[in-house]
């Protein structure tokens, strides 16, 4: 039985590790092309942007996902 649990485990970790890797190779293969395709003043605002979306996104969760896991023993 634990040699289930084991095996279920490393499947789910190699998927999540795996699309962190390609997110971050994306990352890499893009960054280039947006700094030669926007001007300065361009990917500065790119950059607030993504800054303020990542924030707005932060506050609007409000730890939803932590009370969730928290109390969902008692809703069960």
């Amino acid at each position: 039985m634990s040699q289930n649990i084991i095996e279920k485990l490393l499947k789910q970790v190699s998927l999540y590790f795996s699309s962190s890797v390609i997110i971050t190779l994306a990352g890499f293969i893009t960054f280039p092309i947006w700094t030669r395709v926007f001007s300065a003043a361009e990917y500065g605002k790119m950059s607030i942007a993504a800054a303020t979306l990542g924030f707005v996104i932060v506050i609007s969760k409000m730890g939803i996902n932590s009370a969730a896991l928290r109390f969902y023993s008692e809703f069960a």
